[in-house]
């Protein structure tokens, strides 16, 4: 799932911006969006199945290198089976055909970040602002 944003400041925003380089408006982008995912990160931890609390302890807010600036909640290493948690998959079979069953969706992600998204888009917006030093 991703998300995008609009960032309406007023004119004084918009000049700030347009002042700045290239380079150091993607690092503003990238501290706003880090601590925006944060945000969703820990309502996601809270949401996240407690089975071991693995699954909870794993997820990650990072710079997504393929797509900056932007960021990635989601998942770390230790927490690779998350999108299968998440999503869900359909009736599993091995190479021998022998049946391993599915496993049922736990959302835990997708609600996170809709319930905290108003919060996020508004510490991006604070974020923002702070380091224009606008109001």
């Amino acid at each position: 799932m991703k998300v995008g944003i609009k960032l309406d400041g007023g004119p004084e925003l918009e000049k700030a911006l347009r002042d700045l380089s290239h380079a150091l408006q993607g690092r503003i982008f990238i501290e706003a969006a880090m601590a925006a995912g944060e945000i969703v990160r820990q309502e996601a931890s809270v949401r996240s199945p407690r089975r071991t609390g693995a699954l909870a302890k794993s997820l990650i807010v990072e710079v997504d290198k393929k797509r900056v600036p932007s960021v990635r909640v989601g998942p770390g290493k230790g927490g690779w089976y998350g999108k299968f948690v998440e999503l869900g998959t359909e009736v599993r079979y091995t190479k021998n055909g022998a049946h391993r069953g599915q496993i049922e969706a736990h959302p835990f992600l997708a609600p996170a970040l809709e319930a905290k998204k108003a919060e996020a888009l508004r510490k991006f917006r604070d974020v923002v602002r702070e380091r224009l030093g606008a109001k």
